[in-house]
């Protein structure tokens, strides 16, 4: 068999140019159909999406707002917390310097109230004392110890003979806080 060329050769170049132009055209053609089938397909997940997004944030805000007590009592058992093991961790022996306070006190005096602070030194007692007597006994004993400095006792201390309601204010002395 014989093969005869009838085709000259830019003919030839030409309709292989022709050729790959097409076979780009319908590739583009299919690409374009491909992305439109995705679009398609996609918009309606992107909807879905949009859906589910709104319901998760409605859910979230009822479980908040369910929850919000049980929040606030959880933030305030932390705080608590935080304090006693800020008071725990401190260097300060609070359990001797009440020892060392309740030695201080006289019969007839009763403490209410005993607030100090680890940061100044300073300590705040309040109190009752059956005569004036027994409460400038105590800050006598207070004024003597080595634990407790700088006394301050107001004038309304003085005022009544008996049935004394006091506040005394005072530091802590620093030898005693470097325990």
């Amino acid at each position: 068999m014989t093969k005869l060329n009838l085709i000259s050769p830019q003919q030839k170049d030409r309709l292989t140019v022709d050729y790959l132009h097409a076979l780009i055209e319908n590739g583009l053609g299919i690409f374009v159909i491909i992305a439109i089938i995705f679009a398609i397909i996609l918009i309606p997940l992107s909807e879905n999406l949009v859906i589910l997004e709104y319901q998760n944030q409605r859910t979230r805000e009822i479980a908040t707002s369910k929850n919000q007590d049980i929040t606030a009592k959880i933030n305030q058992l932390n705080g608590q917390i935080d304090v006693y093991s800020n008071i725990l961790n401190s260097r300060y022996n609070w359990s001797a310097l009440l020892i060392e306070l309740s030695q201080l006190v006289p019969e007839n005096i009763s403490l209410s109230q005993f607030t100090a602070a680890s940061d100044n030194l300073s300590f705040v007692a309040r109190g009752y004392a059956a005569n004036r007597d027994d409460l400038i006994t105590f800050i006598s004993n207070l004024d003597r110890s080595t634990v407790f400095v700088d006394i301050e006792s107001p004038l309304e201390n003085y005022l009544q003979q008996k049935a004394v309601e006091f506040e005394l204010r005072g530091k802590i002395s620093n030898k005693y806080a470097e325990i």
